[in-house]
C-alpha cells in the first residue's frame, strides 16, 4: 500500500497554494475591501473637532490589517458652510495654521480614501504631478483647499505613517486619512 501517490502530492501542493493565496489576499490591503467604521467618531477622535448631526458621511472605511497592520482609515464628510467657516477660523488639529493647497506630493501620494488612489510622478525633471483617481487628483492638486498634516513616523521614512485633513470649501467636503505603511 503506497502512502504517497502522484495525486496526493498534487492535492497537498494545491492546498499549500490555496493557503498562501488566501494569506496573500489577507496580507495586502489593496486586495481587501475597506471595513465599515463610524466616520463621525473616527473624525472626532482624530481631529478633536465635534461633529454636527446634520453632517453626512459620504464614505468611510478602514483597510488596516495587512502586512504588519498596514492600511488606511479614511472619512469623507459633507458639511455645512457654517462648519467650513468654523474649521477655518479655528486652529488646525496638528499645526499652528492651515496650509493652502495643493497638498505636497510626499504627503498626498498613495492616499486612497476608499477609491483607486493616486500616485505622484515626474517626467524629465518637470514638477511632480498626481495621477490616478480623477476626483482625488483634482482635490490634492487644488489651490482652493486647506489642509493640515501630521507625520507619525521617523526621520528615515518621511510620511510613512501620517494623518491628513483636507477641507474643500468649494464642495463643502472634509477628507481625513490616517495611514500606516
Amino acid at each position: 500500500m503506497k502512502i504517497w501517490t502522484k495525486y496526493s502530492f498534487i492535492r497537498i501542493l494545491a492546498g499549500i497554494c490555496l493557503l498562501f493565496g488566501a494569506c496573500g489576499i489577507l496580507t495586502f490591503p489593496a486586495w481587501r475591501p475597506s471595513a465599515p467604521i463610524s466616520g463621525k467618531r473616527v473624525f472626532t477622535n482624530a481631529t478633536g473637532f465635534q461633529t454636527d448631526s446634520d453632517w453626512q458621511v459620504l464614505n468611510a472605511g478602514d483597510d488596516h490589517g495587512g502586512f504588519m497592520g498596514d492600511g488606511e482609515t479614511f472619512v469623507i464628510l459633507k458639511v455645512s458652510q457654517k462648519a467650513i467657516d468654523q474649521f477655518l477660523e479655528s486652529s488646525p488639529p496638528w499645526s499652528k495654521e492651515w496650509q493652502t493647497g495643493p497638498v505636497p506630493h510626499d504627503i498626498g501620494s498613495h492616499r486612497r480614501f476608499g477609491a483607486d488612489g493616486v500616485i505622484s510622478y515626474s517626467v524629465n525633471g518637470l514638477p511632480n504631478r498626481y495621477s490616478g483617481n480623477t476626483k482625488l487628483v483634482e482635490l490634492l492638486s487644488s489651490s482652493e483647499i486647506f489642509y493640515d498634516a501630521k507625520e507619525r513616523c521617523c526621520e528615515t521614512l518621511r510620511w510613512h505613517n501620517g494623518d491628513l485633513l483636507i477641507i474643500s470649501p468649494q464642495d463643502q467636503t472634509v477628507w481625513l486619512s490616517l495611514w500606516d505603511f
